[in-house]
C-alpha cells in the first residue's frame, strides 16, 4: 500500500525518548507499506463515531497510531498514548 506520513505525526514521534518503542512503530510502518490489503494490517480497527468513515487505529501496547485509509493510500496522522489519543482523534 502507499503511504504518507503527517507532520503531527513525525512530530510526535520525536517527543518520544523510548528507542524500543521507536523501533515498533518502525516496524508497524514498514508492515503497511508490505501489506496488500488493509486486512494484512495487524492491530487495526475502525475508529466508532468517526464521521467520514474512514479513521482507524492502530494498537501498540497502551500507544495507538492513528490512520486514515483511502483506496491505496494509508495516511498516518497521530500518535500518541491511549489516554490523551482519543480525545483529539479522529
Amino acid at each position: 500500500m502507499n503511504t504518507d506520513r503527517k507532520k503531527a505525526f513525525l512530530r510526535s514521534l520525536k517527543k518520544i525518548s523510548d528507542t524500543a518503542l521507536k523501533a515498533k512503530v518502525e516496524k508497524v510502518y514498514q508492515t503497511v507499506k508490505t501489506a496488500k490489503t488493509m486486512h494484512d494490517i495487524p492491530n487495526l480497527q475502525k475508529v466508532e463515531g468517526c464521521p467520514k468513515g474512514i479513521s482507524y487505529r492502530i494498537r501498540i501496547g497502551r500507544y495507538r497510531i492513528g490512520v486514515e485509509i483511502e483506496r491505496d493510500l494509508v495516511t498516518f496522522l497521530k500518535f500518541g498514548p491511549r489516554n490523551i489519543f482519543y480525545k483529539t482523534f479522529p
